[in-house]
């Protein structure tokens, strides 16, 4: 069965949705609390987006897409521990506490 594709502004919509909302996971639940913070924060720009471009008389995506982009740079996930972060960390030869500490530094500058 062959599927249609997507149109061209559709496919920039979903990207930019992801961006707002596909953050890393956190490696703790004190680390979920600020990618928490940081998810919310994105999400209302998202949404707001999403609502400016549905009442729109004329939308305009690659205006609301770029403007979301710049809104997203406000709200960047960093201030927490990734998941991926932690476990790369451990490879290294952290302990798991010097893995999830904001404080770590490795020789490879793991940020």
């Amino acid at each position: 069965m062959n599927r249609p594709e997507l149109h061209d502004e559709t496919v920039k919509l979903i990207l930019a949705v992801l961006e707002g909302i596909a953050i890393p996971y956190a490696s703790t639940v004190a680390h979920d609390e600020t990618r928490t913070r940081v998810l919310h924060d994105r999400l209302i720009h998202v949404q707001v987006m999403l609502e400016s471009l549905l009442g729109s008389a004329c939308p305009n995506v690659d205006d609301a897409v770029s403007h979301l982009n710049e809104k997203l740079a406000e709200h960047p996930p960093v201030g927490y521990i990734s998941q991926k972060q932690a476990h790369r960390r451990i490879k290294a030869g952290a302990t798991w506490s010097e893995a999830v500490s904001l404080d770590y530094r490795d020789q490879e500058g793991d940020r």
